[in-house]
């Protein structure tokens, strides 16, 4: 489903962030179910778009995270 949102809380900060679900993938071209290549979030994180610089960014950031599997 396009535009879904899901809000991340992000621990003891009590902070929450609104992160939509696959647009970066939409964005770069990419199917939701494959990983982003490296090359395509390095340039998208130095896009003209301050969106997409964003998005990459905090994929990127993510990254590092520990998923809780579902």
């Amino acid at each position: 489903m396009p535009g879904k949102k899901e809000t991340i809380k992000l621990g003891k900060l009590h902070t929450k962030i609104v992160v939509h679900k696959g647009a970066l993938h939409r964005k770069l071209g990419v199917p939701e179910g494959e990983k982003i290549p490296e090359q395509k979030l390095k340039a998208a994180e130095h896009s003209s778009d301050p969106t997409e610089r964003k998005e990459a960014n905090l994929a990127e950031t993510m990254k590092g995270w520990h998923h809780k599997k579902k």
